[in-house]
């Protein structure tokens, strides 16, 4: 298991009003950091940058110069790849991986609506428009026991594989409350420290 830590922020970048996300990953030390910007008017990435402990190297990608920088050694192979798929990443207008937190809670939901949203994970490639279907509601519980009923939306990718995304959207606030990811055999949960596990 591993813990997840997400920070959301207010601040300013380049004379704009954004929302900083910042997410640590860790195992027993720190193995993945990343700090991405939002834009607060458009909701569009205006900065992002990651750094992974096996690589030893950071990527930051810049969308309004549309240019890639690295800190650390990198090497050749790793430098064109990173080159290649990030020059894809950068082209147009899209959102990203890492504003779900912001985006999921002002959808307007209704039960059975389908959303298609393009999103990117920068530096993997071009994006992609996916779809987040409303399959129903549920009420989970806090630590207190209080009950909070959710909006439950499902992402499943292209037909033939099993993988699958479940996330529990608060009806009252749309906070993203609960996420269950099964991605290649493995599942992976992401939860508000104020929600019971399951």
């Amino acid at each position: 298991m591993f813990l997840l830590n997400t920070y959301i922020t207010q601040g300013k970048y380049s004379n704009k009003d954004v929302y900083s996300v910042e997410e640590r990953w860790e195992l027993d030390t720190i193995f993945y950091t990343s700090l991405t910007l939002f834009s607060k008017l458009s909701f569009s990435t205006l900065y992002h940058s990651y750094w992974w402990k096996d690589t030893g190297y950071r990527t930051d990608y810049d969308f309004e110069k549309r240019s890639i920088n690295y800190e650390g050694d990198v090497n050749d192979s790793s430098f064109e790849t990173n080159c290649a798929e990030g020059q894809a990443s950068v082209k147009g207008y899209e959102y990203n991986h890492y504003s779900d937190l912001l985006i999921f809670p002002i959808l307007p939901y209704r039960l059975h609506r389908t959303f298609l949203i393009k999103f990117n994970d920068p530096g993997y490639g071009k994006s992609q428009v996916l779809e987040y279907t409303v399959a129903g509601t549920e009420n989970i519980k806090t630590c207190s026991g209080k009950l909070l009923r959710c909006w439950i939306i499902e992402h499943k990718p292209i037909s033939g594989f099993n993988d699958y995304q479940k996330f529990w959207i608060s009806a009252d606030t749309g906070e993203v409350l609960r996420q269950l990811d099964y991605l290649g055999s493995m599942y992976r949960y992401r939860v508000k420290l104020m929600i019971h596990p399951w």
